[in-house]
């Protein structure tokens, strides 16, 4: 099993994790917390993959519209690889 597997695997569990602790869809004032639990699963990965991963994950749970999320690591530069927050 190689890296890009292990990290849809984890980003399938959090968005599942999420849908347990926020059934309601409470978001909005768990944002940072919950870029911070993708930043930390992609933080061996380059930016584009790591993204590509983590909007995997959230369509694997239904969730949509949540790719704003990465904005809120902090990491906002565009045009070069970039890697999450470690």
């Amino acid at each position: 099993m190689d890296r890009r597997n292990i990290q849809l695997i984890l980003a399938r569990h959090y968005g599942r994790k999420c849908r347990l602790v926020f059934p309601h869809g409470e978001w909005r004032q768990h944002e940072a917390h919950i870029a911070s639990g993708w930043s930390y699963m992609g933080r061996e990965l380059p930016w584009d993959e790591a993204r590509e991963s983590v909007l995997e994950g959230w369509q694997t749970v239904d969730f949509d519209g949540r790719e704003d999320l990465f904005s809120a690591s902090g990491s906002g530069r565009s045009g070069s690889p970039r890697r999450a927050l470690q």
